[in-house]
């Protein structure tokens, strides 16, 4: 019945590495104030039984990084994903909606993106992301951004 619950949010035009970071600075300075151990840091599925879906992904990596903000080294390792991975959205049934969305994940995100036809619609992918973290990343961002319901990752 008593814990400390903390939402990480992240805007569509936001820098999710930095959002990470912040939250673990802040899961560490909570830490240190109230005399938490790093064992003692769930996720919030260990209360209600909900996986959220993209910290699943990243915890072990999230993990360390409050590891390091607190000065403890003895943290587990982050799984190392060094395969190479694409984000795939759904289709657009125009190639004007295909260019919009190439424009901006070119310009705005600075993304390699293009645009590959899929039957009579179109397709848009991105250029390549190391590791499954980065390319979930990528994923959501599109998604928050509201580019596409659907955006898939792919492995090469």
């Amino acid at each position: 019945m008593k814990g400390i619950q903390i939402e990480v949010c992240v805007n569509s035009d936001g820098n999710y590495q930095k959002a990470m970071q912040n939250a673990a600075e802040l899961v560490a300075k909570v830490m240190k104030e109230e005399g938490i151990p790093i064992s003692r840091v769930v996720q919030h599925n260990h209360f209600s039984g909900k996986n959220c879906y993209v910290l699943v992904e990243f915890w072990n990596q999230f993990i360390s990084m409050v590891g390091a903000c607190t000065g403890n080294t003895q943290q587990q390792k982050p799984v190392t994903n060094n395969n190479k991975y694409r984000v795939m959205t759904g289709t657009y049934s125009t190639i004007q909606a295909a260019e919009n969305v190439l424009d901006v994940l070119k310009h705005r995100f600075g993304w390699v993106s293009y645009i590959e036809p899929d039957g009579s619609k179109w397709r848009v992918k991105t250029g390549t992301f190391t590791g499954m973290d980065a390319a979930q990343a990528g994923a959501n961002k599109i998604k928050a951004a509201k580019l596409a319901q659907v955006a898939n990752v792919v492995g090469l």
